[in-house]
């Protein structure tokens, strides 16, 4: 009896699944996809929104680092190439571009060939494991490096720009690009780059 009154209720529940998913798409979607614009998604999820989980946020709208980290990349890279093109052009030929983190490496890979930059080189995480990529460090181009990490490995250290971005996690805004000179050492870039992994 219990059986057949199952194989009753059964295409109830088929008919009710599409729905039920659907619903939830709608309800889960902004959590994890950058479909609301930040304003809206923080006025509606606030501050403690994607499960309240305690992340790095963009500035203004207190948007969860998952989605935070989905703004900023392609202006940044953009004012990289402005800085990278603004080298004379036999700068330009030995140039390299360091970045401080994989995200950044991972937006130069995206976004730089648009924008006619050399390959990203990075320390971070398993951009590390790409070594220096024939980087001579006579010119390297630098995001998110303090100038005073800079001046220590080399004599000349131009501030070029800043980054501005709204939304984006606070630690790429205002993040300093820097154009380096004169390296201090006198062994080869590719000797110093065990130097340069970290995997924080």
């Amino acid at each position: 009896m219990l059986l057949g009154q199952w194989r009753v209720r059964w295409p109830r529940w088929i008919a009710a699944y599409p729905v039920l998913l659907v619903v939830s798409a709608v309800l889960l979607a902004p959590a994890v996809m950058p479909v609301l614009p930040p304003a809206v998604y923080g006025h509606i999820y606030g501050k403690g929104g994607n499960a309240g989980s305690q992340q790095d946020a963009g500035d203004i709208d207190g948007l969860p680092q998952a989605l935070a980290d989905r703004f900023g990349w392609e202006e940044q890279i953009a004012l990289i190439a402005q800085v990278y093109h603004s080298l004379p052009m036999d700068e330009q030929r030995v140039a390299c571009i360091f970045t401080s983190n994989y995200g950044e490496a991972g937006a130069l890979v995206q976004f730089g060939g648009r924008y006619h930059l050399p390959p990203p080189i990075s320390g971070h995480n398993a951009f590390y494991l790409w070594g220096p990529q024939g980087c001579t460090g006579q010119v390297v181009i630098t995001i998110n490096i303090s100038p005073q990490d800079a001046a220590q490995g080399f004599n000349s250290v131009t501030l070029a720009a800043r980054t501005s971005c709204d939304d984006c996690v606070d630690f790429e805004n205002h993040a300093p690009i820097l154009i380096l000179r004169q390296p201090k050492a006198k062994v080869p870039f590719a000797v110093l780059w065990a130097q340069a992994k970290h995997y924080d």
